[in-house]
């Protein structure tokens, strides 16, 4: 109401529309936080996505801009990340689903596999339902989703996401569906087999930490 009061531009999603410089439609007047609307890295588009993170680092933007920051400050963007907890289950998505990419214009496919929380071979280990959202011809990873017992809240990592990776080589021995796993350090590969398209490549790195592998 009070960006209609004073006759700021608002955007599609209803918050107010700013620059990366957190800058209105009025050249004196700067807007962070909740109200404004923010480029999602993948694809580019403006959503509201109010969450303290986003609110934080606009803020700043913000105040050292209004206050003749030269060079100005810039905002990059945002990958949307949500992770809770609910009855012993962990559940977290980051980037596009399958839905949000096909909308914004990908030829998009899921990929699905499953690994471990921690180290296959400790007996408490539990299991981890991946879910990958990827551009079909590029094999670049547009987003995706974790369901386990433990270990996946804190395995949505957005830099991930940030630019296409180039799309790897095929590698030998890849099994349908699954990640293949180098020890728990370097790269591994995860390839599926589409009925029309071959082998589609996803590129993932594993690390081994001391909580299990990550997926990175």
């Amino acid at each position: 109401e009070l960006a209609r009061k004073a006759r700021l531009r608002l955007g599609a999603t209803g918050a107010v529309h700013v620059d990366d410089q957190m800058r209105t439609s009025r050249r004196n007047v700067w807007a962070c936080g909740d109200v404004i609307e923010v480029p999602r890295v993948v694809d580019g588009r403006k959503i509201h996505w109010p969450l303290s993170p986003i609110a934080r680092r606009t803020a700043r933007i913000a105040a050292r801009n209004a206050a003749g920051q030269r060079p100005p400050d810039r905002f990059s963007g945002v990958t949307p990340t949500i992770g809770v907890c609910v009855f012993g289950v962990e559940a977290a998505s980051v980037g596009l689903s399958l839905e949000d990419a096909r909308e914004s214009g990908f030829e998009a496919e899921r990929v699905r596999i499953e690994h471990w929380s921690r180290v296959s071979s400790m007996t408490n280990a539990k299991r981890l339902h991946v879910s990958f959202v990827v551009e079909r011809r590029s094999g670049r990873l547009l987003g995706g989703s974790l369901v386990g017992e433990e270990g996946a809240a804190l395995r949505a990592r957005p830099r991930l996401f940030a630019r296409p990776p180039p799309p790897p080589p095929p590698a030998a021995g890849a099994r349908r569906g699954r990640a293949t796993d180098r020890g728990g350090s370097g790269d591994a590969q995860a390839y599926v087999r589409q009925p029309s398209a071959g082998r589609l490549p996803i590129r993932t790195r594993h690390r081994c930490v001391p909580h299990g592998i990550d997926v990175l």
